[in-house]
C-alpha cells in the first residue's frame, strides 16, 4: 500500500478500535537504519503556542485555535516568508482533520455529555503525516484539496497521545474547547533528511601531554571516538579539577575511558575486567557520553538502590539501548546501570 494511502487506513482503522490510549502505547518510537524516530513530550494551556525545534530545523508545534489547538509541522521559522505546513498532506481534506486537537471532539452533538461515539471524531490518539518534500512550494497541497496528491515515500509520519485534558464551554449549546493538553508525541521521517554530523573534535597537545603525564601507558593513546573528548569534572569535590578522556589500546583498538584525578592517579575504566555490570565488552557498543554534576542519583534500570556518588559522574551508553552511569565512591570508581 502506498505510504499516504497506508496512513489514511491506519487512521480510520484506530478511530474504529477502543481505547485509543491503548493503541498508542503499542505505538513505537525507535530509529532504525532508515528513519530517525524524535520523542516529545509536553503541556500546553490557554492561547498559548508549543512549539519544539527538530534536528532537521523543521518546527513541531501546537497552535491555537477557535476550539483547541492544530498541529503544525512548519518548514522553518513561524511566519516566515517561505515557511509551509509540511503536516499539510494529513488526509482527510476535510474537518474533523487528525490534527485539529478540539474540544467538542470529546462531547456529544448537544454538549451534554461525552462523546461516546456519537460525535464522529477523533480521539485521544493522533495519527498525522508531514512531507518535506513541501519545502520551498509555497504549500502546493491545500488542506480543501479533494484528491489525495500522490504520495512519496520520503513523507514522515508521526503521532501524538493525550495523557490529559482540560475543557471549557461544557454548557449544553456551546461548543467546548481544549483549553489543557498534556500529550507525547513522536515525528518519524527518512535519515535523508538528518543535518550532517558534525566534524569531530581532535585533541590539544597539551591534552595529550597532561594524560601521559598522569601515568597513561605507552601501549595506550587518547583517542577521540566520544564527542567531546574531555571533560573537566571533580569526581570527589575536593576543589581539584578532575579530566576524563577516551582511549583506545594501540595493539588492538581496544577502547576505554581514561580519568585523570588531580593530574596525579589515572584510572583506566573498561580495557580489562568487571566494573560490576559494566564489562569490557560494553565499551564495543558505547557511541555517547555525558558528565553530570553532583548530585542525587536517579532510580536505574535495574532495580538497585541509586548508589552515592562522592562528586561528578559520567554517563556511557548506546544510543536508544541502555546506559551505564560511572561515579567515585570515595575510594574507587563504580558503576551503576541506569536504562535500557
Amino acid at each position: 500500500m502506498r505510504p499516504l494511502l497506508a496512513l489514511a487506513a491506519l487512521i480510520a482503522a484506530v478511530a474504529a478500535a477502543a481505547p485509543a490510549a491503548a493503541q498508542a502505547q503499542a505505538l513505537s518510537c525507535d530509529s532504525t537504519d532508515e528513519r530517525t524516530a524524535y520523542f516529545i513530550s509536553g503541556e500546553v494551556a490557554g492561547q498559548r503556542a508549543w512549539v519544539q525545534e527538530l534536528p532537521t530545523g523543521w518546527l513541531f508545534a501546537l497552535m491555537p485555535a477557535e476550539f483547541g489547538y492544530d498541529i503544525r509541522v512548519f518548514s522553518g521559522n513561524i511566519g516566515a516568508e517561505g515557511t509551509v505546513d509540511l503536516s499539510a498532506i494529513t488526509p482527510p481534506y476535510y474537518t474533523p482533520n487528525p490534527r485539529e486537537l478540539y474540544g467538542w471532539h470529546f462531547r456529544n452533538a448537544d454538549n451534554t455529555g461525552p462523546n461516546r461515539g456519537e460525535v464522529n471524531a477523533p480521539q485521544e490518539l493522533r495519527l498525522f503525516a508531514f512531507s518535506p518534500a513541501l519545502e520551498g512550494t509555497g504549500g502546493f497541497r491545500p488542506p480543501d484539496q479533494e484528491v489525495a496528491p500522490e504520495p512519496s515515500p520520503d513523507d514522515g509520519r508521526g503521532w501524538l497521545r493525550f495523557v490529559d485534558y482540560g475543557l471549557a464551554d461544557l454548557d449544553p449549546g456551546e461548543t467546548a474547547r481544549l483549553v489543557y493538553l498534556n500529550f507525547t508525541a513522536c515525528l518519524i521521517w527518512p535519515r535523508a533528511y538528518d543535518p550532517p554530523p558534525p566534524e569531530p573534535i581532535g585533541f590539544e597537545d597539551a591534552d595529550i601531554e597532561r594524560i601521559y603525564a598522569c601515568g597513561l601507558d605507552a601501549s595506550l593513546r587518547p583517542d577521540p571516538w566520544l564527542q567531546p573528548p574531555q571533560f573537566e569534572i571533580d569526581v570527589d569535590l575536593d576543589g581539584a579539577w578532575d579530566f576524563a578522556m577516551p582511549i583506545e589500546r594501540i595493539a588492538d583498538g581496544k577502547r576505554g575511558i581514561a580519568i585523570c584525578r588531580a593530574g596525579t592517579w589515572l584510572d583506566v575504566i573498561g580495557l580489562e575486567g568487571d566494573m560490576g555490570e559494566l564489562t569490557p565488552a560494553y565499551f564495543e557498543n558505547v557511541d555517547w557520553w555525558a558528565a553530570n554534576p553532583a548530585g542525587p542519583i536517579g532510580q536505574g534500570a535495574g532495580g538497585e538502590p541509586p548508589p552515592v556518588a562522592a562528586g561528578d559522574t559520567i554517563t556511557i551508553g548506546k544510543e536508544g539501548a541502555s546506559s551505564v552511569l560511572i561515579y567515585f565512591d570515595g575510594e574507587r570508581f563504580r558503576s551503576y546501570w541506569q536504562g535500557d
